[in-house]
């Protein structure tokens, strides 16, 4: 008998896999996210691997894409993570 497959969608990521989703936004590495949460990478690669399987991704891309299209995602300097506007001045 296999196990139940884990639930999906983002109110099933833990608290500690809620906080690696910015900082992938940001485009850290897993060993960057690594020494900002003072956690070893191994943790880093399995919160990864369990948001891809909860999100239904296999890709750091898809999962900022995703992030971004959701909104909502704060960083730890409580910015809230938004899309940029296409056509938006820079400054």
């Amino acid at each position: 008998m296999t196990p139940p497959a884990p639930p999906r969608g983002w109110g099933n990521l833990t608290e500690s896999e809620r906080k690696l989703v910015p900082l992938v936004v940001d485009g850290l590495t897993n060993r960057a996210i690594a020494d900002r949460l003072y956690v070893s990478i191994h943790t880093v690669n399995t919160h990864m691997k369990h948001i891809f399987t909860k999100l239904g991704i296999n890709t750091r891309v898809e999962l900022t894409r995703l992030a971004l299209e959701r909104g909502g995602i704060t960083d730890g300097a409580d910015r809230t993570l938004t899309p940029p506007r296409h056509g938006a001045a820079a400054g």
